[in-house]
């Protein structure tokens, strides 16, 4: 009966949480909205390209809705990771003490990954990645006749950015997986598990990306070449470290 009434307190708690997030969101909903444009708000450093200078809504609704929706994308950003504290924190009597410390600092160190790596695209990434789809005909023209300009809706950035992060993320966490497992079970039990590993390449390529077999082929082979990738490394480090070894025992006898 106490765990149940802690697990309503928490619930609770995480309630009103939300509620003051959401409320101090709306708030500040046109400081957000800058948050998510102003990495290509003066992305044109080119003398002939202007980048991205303005939004247009066709419908009365459109930026209200816009609004709302990047209130609880904030929202739910700053939430998620009180309710993983939570559930650590409720856990924590049936945890030994190194158990939880190691539980709670892997919860830290991914969602630090996860927030700087996000950060990092976002600014230095996404504005080379939206320039490449925005001016990749430009030096095609040869005719003064006619120019292309694009007059952007808000609705259409904002999906055009969540495909990004959404993508970006996907391969992050794999990263993540693929070197936690790297660095807690060694490289003999990877891979003897390495067909398991491809077969879930192949599971995850099909369930994270649209219906279309080129996407799912250039999902499963990225992740592919990550997985290929760490376990190059990790081999490399393993060889360096014993050769390392090595030379000390050599060097004290």
């Amino acid at each position: 009966m106490f765990y149940i009434r802690e697990i309503l307190f928490r619930i609770q708690y995480f309630l009103f949480s939300f509620i003051l997030t959401i409320t101090i969101c709306y708030f500040n909903k046109n400081l957000l909205l800058f948050l998510l444009t102003f990495s290509i708000l003066t992305s044109g450093d080119d003398s002939n390209l202007t980048g991205v200078k303005y939004f247009i809504y066709t419908h009365p609704s459109e930026l209200f809705t816009t609004y709302i929706l990047i209130v609880l994308y904030f929202s739910c950003l700053m939430v998620i990771p009180k309710i993983g504290w939570h559930i650590f924190d409720f856990l924590k009597s049936s945890l030994s003490f190194s158990e939880y410390r190691f539980i709670l600092r892997t919860y830290y160190c991914v969602c630090l990954s996860l927030f700087f790596f996000n950060i990092v695209c976002f600014i230095k990434l996404f504005p080379k990645f939206w320039l490449f789809f925005e001016t990749f005909n430009f030096g095609q023209i040869e005719k003064k006749s006619f120019n292309f300009f694009l007059e952007l809706r808000i609705t259409d950035y904002l999906s055009f950015l969540s495909n990004f992060l959404y993508a970006v993320n996907v391969c992050l966490f794999f990263l993540l997986v693929v070197c936690f497992l790297f660095c807690y079970s060694g490289l003999k039990t990877l891979l003897h598990w390495k067909k398991l590993f491809i077969f879930l390449n192949i599971v995850f390529a099909t369930l994270l990306s649209p219906p279309d077999v080129y996407s799912q082929l250039l999902i499963f082979t990225f992740l592919t070449l990550i997985f290929e990738l760490i376990f190059l490394l990790n081999l490399f480090y393993f060889k360096v470290s014993k050769y390392v070894q090595l030379l000390v025992r050599h060097h004290i006898k």
